[in-house]
């Protein structure tokens, strides 16, 4: 599950950080004279006899803008925010906390050793299959993943650092704003379908929810069949497939046609649970057939132009999301 946005926690700390790099930085230039909005009208100075004179900013002046422009907008460091992000961790888990540097950008720490170093292993797989020809990007930030040994401390960190409430998955989230995996438990589907949404939103700015957790969901069930390889089983999502399937009410709805058209917020109405299961059941569909990266590739190429993906679906699998439900849905029948 993708958090939705909010205010980030490590917004003045990475700030701070950054700053403190800055002799090791070029300058950034001072911001470029406002434009006109789009469309606006220009507008002349009126004529005068004499022109007008506008006094030079003194060198101070200058110097003020630049600093009030770097501070603004500092140059990101990478290794300065895994640095900080392992010096976070310990405050944020305690003293006894176990963090580890896994491939360029992930920090994995948590309370149990034990843990932390079993995630691991999980985590380099998961990663080298993502950047295996599916995901163009890798995320260029660092991101740290807080594993917690039990619900016990699991729930109890986002208490403390998400406005005194449990943590909203009993499972996993990804918060966006933070950069930060929170995990009950290691090694595991939560785990891969977390890691997922940092490579989705990375790769494909512009993906529609449903195709985002789609993509993830499907790996919540992951077969790591080699080095660089993933691919989804059938997972605890079914049952509500199959019985949306079975309802007078429900099955209409159950269609390619109408999962290309749920939007964001219509995809986390009442029936999350079921777009869940018919996004995810679409990306197995397709991974099953070798189609579906072809199609987030036609669709994140050219999402400004075909943004609900349709014309993508029809470019690799030659027949419109309508028309090629039915085998979708015989296929559903027989897992």
């Amino acid at each position: 599950m993708r958090l939705p946005a909010r205010r980030p926690r490590l917004l003045s700390y990475l700030a701070a950080l950054s700053l403190s790099s800055a002799a090791a930085c070029s300058t950034p230039a001072p911001p470029a004279p406002a434009q006109p909005a789009h469309g606006a009208a220009k507008t002349s100075a009126p004529a005068t006899s004499q022109p007008s004179t506008v006094a030079a900013p003194s060198p101070s002046a200058t110097a003020a803008a630049t600093a009030e422009a770097a501070k603004a907008e500092p140059p990101y460091n990478l290794e300065a925010d895994r640095e900080g992000r392992l010096k976070l961790a310990r405050e944020d888990l305690g003293g006894g906390t176990k963090a580890i540097r896994v491939a360029p950008i992930f920090i994995v720490a948590g309370p149990s050793p034990a843990v932390t170093s079993s995630a691991t292993p999980f985590i380099e797989a998961v990663i080298a299959a993502y950047t295996n020809g599916r995901f163009g990007k890798a995320p260029a930030q660092a991101i740290s993943i807080y594993i917690f040994p039990e619900p016990t401390s699991y729930h109890g960190f986002c208490r403390k650092h998400y406005g005194g409430k449990e943590c909203i998955s009993r499972f996993g989230f990804y918060e966006p704003n933070d950069r930060k995996i929170i995990m009950n438990g290691g090694a595991d589907g939560t785990l891969s379908h977390e890691l997922a949404h940092p490579f989705v939103e990375t790769d494909f700015p512009d993906a529609p929810t449903w195709i985002n957790e789609g993509i993830a969901s499907l790996f919540e069930q992951p077969i790591l069949a080699g080095r660089g390889e993933i691919h989804g089983g059938k997972n605890w999502r079914f049952p509500r497939l199959r019985n949306a399937m079975n309802s007078a009410k429900e099955d209409p709805s159950v269609r390619l046609e109408t999962l290309f058209t749920i939007g964001d917020d219509d995809f986390r109405d009442g029936s999350e649970d079921l777009h869940y299961a018919m996004a995810r059941y679409f990306c197995q569909w397709m991974d099953e057939k070798g189609k579906l990266w072809p199609f987030f590739h036609a669709w994140r190429d050219n999402a400004k132009d075909d943004p609900r993906g349709e014309k993508a679906f029809i470019e690799v699998m030659g027949k419109t999301p309508k028309d090629a439900s039915a085998d979708w849905r015989r296929w559903l029948r027989a897992l």
